[in-house]
């Protein structure tokens, strides 16, 4: 497993979680009256196509720092799991912002499912750096006791 690899995957994740905070609509852009519908859904439109590309690097990258045989530590490992930790409930809460603009626009349902969908297929970027680097832990925990045991 090599964490540097898995780390810039994470910080892709990252990004991906911030694309609809920056991109996607306010309901009151520079204070002036709520958006109408078709301007939402175009802007939502935009910011689903976008979402795409973090998600497929950071898929990836996480994939390819998992099977690379790089240099980690513990140290290194326990960063990445609590990493993955705060990124994966970074990317619940957006989940619940993107659910909650869907409440703000009641007609513009259909323009923020792919976000939606996009959010919780981005979970697995979290979730494969947590388990793996909790199974490297585990591993290393008992190949180290079973060296040190066994003379």
């Amino acid at each position: 497993m090599d964490w540097r690899i898995l780390g810039a995957g994470l910080i892709a994740g990252l990004v991906l979680t911030i694309i609809p905070v920056f991109l996607g609509p306010s309901p009151y852009p520079g204070g002036g009256p709520a958006l109408n519908h078709s301007t939402f859904s175009s802007l939502w439109a935009g910011v689903a196509s976008e979402m795409r590309y973090p998600l497929v690097a950071s898929l990836l990258l996480v994939i390819t720092g998992i099977v690379w045989k790089g240099s980690i530590g513990r140290g290194s490992a326990w960063g990445l799991v609590a990493a993955s930790f705060a990124l994966g409930s970074w990317m619940i809460i957006s989940g619940v912002a993107v659910s909650f603009t869907t409440i703000d626009y009641p007609g513009g349902g259909p323009a923020t499912v792919p976000a939606q969908n996009l959010l919780l297929i981005g979970l697995v970027v979290p979730t494969l750096s947590f388990v793996s680097s909790l199974a490297w832990l585990f591993w290393d925990g008992r190949h180290n006791l079973r060296s040190a045991t066994v003379p």
